[in-house]
């Protein structure tokens, strides 16, 4: 009777310590998905304000004098990055981010041209 408990209560161990390990892999999935979330939110905003930068001032949008644009959001950096060209800019919002001990980012990539639609 006492081994028979003894191998309940190892099988009991055993399946506790598989939950908790799926468990905490999960919510660090969901912390990771987040974080990438909030940082694609970040490159889509910066975008929306380049767009209407551009709307609002066509010819100095295409003179090749512009800034950065700011995250304004603790724990993100973005970089913006313009490409000059004779009729079109090609704008790339890099946002990082520790996560982990490791830095992780997205990006996003847009083409501006002169002509409106």
């Amino acid at each position: 009777m006492l081994l028979e408990v003894l191998v309940a209560l190892t099988v009991l161990v055993l399946v506790t310590v598989a939950v908790v390990g799926v468990s905490t892999r999960s919510l660090k999935s969901m912390r990771v998905a987040g974080n990438r979330q909030e940082a694609l939110n970040l490159a889509k905003q910066v975008m929306v304000n380049i767009e209407k930068n551009k709307e609002n001032d066509i010819t100095g949008f295409f003179s090749g004098v512009n800034g950065t644009e700011d995250c304004s959001d603790v724990g993100y950096v973005c970089e913006t990055t313009y490409v000059f060209a004779t009729d079109k800019v090609e704008v790339k919002v890099l946002v990082t981010w520790q996560e982990g001990g490791r830095d992780s980012s997205v990006s996003l990539d847009k083409v501006f041209t002169k002509t409106r639609l």
